[in-house]
């Protein structure tokens, strides 16, 4: 059986090793990120249940590490852990999505109970009924009826980000920003294209598609449907 990952972004190349073991101990398998670079790498590449993100990075702040997972994925577990002690910091971290904040040094008694708190809460799957459609968006599967869908992952990030924001109408340039925060790569004339894919995957006509296309704006999920 596949072990589930969880992805460490911190610079301290001893810590990213301990904690590495840590999680093999605790049946996780881990890939690690020293830069926010590497982590939108990272993140192209795998699907984590877990995200470790230290404040301090070299390019860039774990404050924004947090706030472009959010713009994608509303549930994801993150853990915030640092030296930084000040309130506010704290205060930020939560704002920006965090769903713990864990000072260092680490107390790894305490981190196993965060860790397995957190994905007991997270096991609960996260479905959204659509039409006919059933969409998981905890272990990314997508059913119509009894079958099921296939979807590139890719696709499904496009599915993805225009659940996450049913209620907007998104232009193909904020989807393409959205899709970017997930490692997706950004090109303005492959957003009509992925639309495509998904619809013909989906068994679906244009004027009945869940994915509505509002002439001269861009898409949204069909409402009423």
């Amino acid at each position: 059986m596949k072990r589930q990952k969880v992805l460490i972004v911190e610079d301290n190349a001893t810590l990213v090793h301990m904690l590495q073991r840590f999680f093999d101990g605790l049946g996780f398998d881990s890939d690690y990120a020293y830069t926010g670079k590497q982590f939108t790498q990272r993140l192209r590449e795998e699907h984590y249940v877990l995200i470790i993100v230290d404040i301090m990075l070299p390019d860039t702040s774990g404050f924004n590490i947090i706030k472009k997972i959010r713009r994608f994925n509303k549930e994801k577990p993150i853990i915030v852990i640092t030296t930084d002690e000040e309130i506010e910091s704290q205060i930020k971290s939560f704002k920006e999505g965090a769903s713990l904040f864990h000072k260092k040094p680490i107390e790894y008694t305490l981190l196993r109970e965060q860790v397995f708190n957190l994905l007991r809460k997270d096991s609960v799957d996260v479905e959204k009924e659509i039409g006919e459609l059933v969409i998981n968006l905890n272990s990314r599967t997508v059913k119509k009826g009894n079958k099921d869908i296939s979807l590139t992952c890719l696709e499904f990030a496009m599915l993805e980000v225009l659940i996450n924001n049913a209620k907007s109408i998104l232009s193909r340039e904020a989807i393409i920003s959205l899709l970017d925060e997930d490692g997706c790569e950004k090109e303005l004339t492959s957003v009509d294209t992925i639309v495509c894919r998904i619809r013909k995957k989906l068994g679906e006509e244009i004027q009945d598609s869940i994915i509505e296309t509002v002439r001269g704006v861009g898409y949204r999920i069909r409402s009423g449907i």
